[in-house]
C-alpha cells in the first residue's frame, strides 16, 4: 500500500519515517553488487527501526492507530524485499573474510602508491601474480570483503570505546 494512500499519509510521524527512509536508500551506491549488500543492510535496520516504533506506539496511544498501520504495512514489505533480495547476493562475496594479513598489506600498500581512486581490479590481478588473492572470485569479492572487514574493524574500536 501506499503512502499517500494509507490512512496515515498525512501525519507528521508517518511523513518523517518516510523521509528517513527515502533518504537511506538514496545514499547506496551505485554499483550493482554493493547496492545490494546496501539494501539488505538497510532492510535490515529499517526492521529493527520498525519494531522499536511498533513497540512504543504500544504504549502511546495517541496517533497510535495511523502510525501503527503504517509501521506494519512498512514491516512486511521490508520482509518480502529482504526475502526477495537475500537470495541474489552471491555467495563467495557474502561470507569472504580477509584472513591473510599478507592480502590486507598489500592492499594498503597499493592503496597509498594509487594515485587519485582505488583501481580493484588493477591491485586483484597484480596480487594474483604474487600468489595473493586466490581465494576471490573477482576485484568486486575482494573489495567487498575488504570493506566489510574494515566496517567490522570499526564497529570493533567504537565498541570498546565505550
Amino acid at each position: 500500500m501506499s503512502l499517500t494512500k494509507s490512512n496515515g499519509g498525512h501525519s507528521e510521524v508517518v511523513r518523517l519515517l518516510y523521509q528517513i527512509s527515502k533518504e537511506n536508500f538514496e545514499q547506496l551506491g551505485d554499483v550493482q553488487q554493493e547496492t545490494l549488500y546496501a539494501l539488505l543492510d538497510t532492510y535490515r535496520q529499517m526492521k529493527v527501526q520498525l519494531k522499536k516504533i511498533m513497540n512504543a506506539v504500544d504504549n502511546s496511544p495517541q496517533q497510535s492507530a495511523d502510525v501503527r498501520m503504517y509501521t506494519e504495512e512498512a514491516y512486511d514489505f521490508i520482509d518480502n524485499q529482504l526475502q526477495k533480495y537475500q537470495g541474489r547476493v552471491s555467495t563467495a562475496t557474502e561470507y569472504t573474510i580477509l584472513s591473510n594479513p599478507d592480502e590486507d598489506s598489500y592492499i594498503e600498500n597499493f592503496m597509498q602508491h594509487c594515485k587519485g581512486r582505488m583501481r580493484w581490479t588493477e591491485c586483484y590481478l597484480a596480487g594474483r601474480k604474487e600468489g595473493l588473492f586466490l581465494t576471490y572470485k573477482s576485484s568486486s569479492t575482494l573489495k567487498s570483503a575488504y570493506h566489510n572487514e574494515k566496517s567490522k574493524a570499526r564497529k570493533r574500536k567504537c565498541i570498546e570505546k565505550e
